[in-house]
């Protein structure tokens, strides 16, 4: 519910309130103003999804305070900022209070959470009135501040939330028609060089490599055809792979040194096993050597 709640919150995101630190940062690519930041580029970020929980009070907390032993926790959206999302104050101000100060972005939801038996279960309501009562959260500034790292209990619900994310995944290829990347597509994933790329440009005046410049992308031995997203356009490439974990599945995604031909270019799986590989073949529109194979932007 929440996942969903945040993608169609996604819309009200806008360019020109780009972290432009994060985007640095998530692409590679340093862009020193948000005009200049591709639209093919931004409409990606927007597609990002995912959700990320915030542990405000831990698990069997402090008897007698508001939130009594259950675990308070506020879930958001941890690309806010990559799509120019507006920063959530109320929540940096709870966030705050219980001693903790993450960048929020967008919307934001509370939870509370308790454990039944080692299972994580759904725990009482957390009505507005209890998000300001002084115990709990002086209870929470307390718990936070002997905190070392990620609890326990974040780690729990970062293992639950990924687990859904990869049945949506699931879900959206076997709504494509394709085969559902499992368990063993994703395990493959990182072994070798799963997701490695290279690229070449040849010379010799007339040939083919001339005339083309050929891409080579490491990909686990389940791919196939409808796990590959790829959008070429005149200087804009961008690429992922469904088989891949979902922190490497989007692969490349940036401006091409030249322009190419669209229409011309081509993309194709080959090989089988740790041989399997995705080759991208862009047909130059210019004739001339290549330095690079996406151009930076400063």
């Amino acid at each position: 519910m929440v996942a969903s709640h945040l993608r169609q919150h996604s819309r009200l995101g806008h360019k020109d309130r780009l972290d432009l630190q994060a985007l640095a940062k998530h692409c590679g690519t340093v862009y020193v103003q948000t005009v200049t930041v591709p639209q093919e580029l931004y409409a990606s970020l927007l597609r990002l999804n995912d959700v990320k929980p915030l542990v405000l009070f831990p698990l069997g907390g402090t008897c007698g305070t508001a939130a009594g032993t259950d675990a308070v926790v506020l879930f958001f959206d941890p690309h806010g900022a990559l799509k120019g999302l507006p920063e959530n104050k109320r929540a940096a101000m709870l966030s705050k209070a219980c001693g903790l100060s993450p960048q929020l972005h967008g919307d934001c939801f509370v939870g509370r959470i308790r454990s039944a038996g080692g299972v994580l279960a759904i725990g009482s309501e957390a009505p507005p009135q209890m998000l300001v009562e002084r115990d709990w959260l002086e209870a929470a500034q307390a718990a936070n501040a002997q905190s070392s790292g990620t609890s326990v209990l974040e780690a729990e619900l970062l293992k639950q939330l990924e687990a859904t994310r990869r049945a949506q995944i699931a879900a959206s290829v076997a709504a494509a028609g394709v085969d559902a990347p499992g368990p063993a597509a994703a395990a493959a994933s990182d072994a070798g060089g799963a997701g490695k790329l290279s690229w070449s440009d040849g010379g010799g005046r007339g040939s083919r490599a001339e005339e083309a410049v050929t891409i080579e992308i490491e990909v686990p031995a389940a791919t196939k055809v409808g796990h590959v997203r790829c959008t070429i356009k005149e200087q804009w490439l961008s690429v992922s792979v469904l088989t891949l974990v979902p922190e490497k599945q989007a692969i490349l995604e940036g401006t091409l040194f030249q322009q190419v031909m669209p229409p011309d270019c081509d993309w194709y799986l080959e090989g089988s096993g740790h041989e399997r590989k995705l080759v991208i073949v862009l047909e130059k529109k210019v004739r001339m050597r290549w330095l690079e194979l996406t151009r930076p932007t400063a």
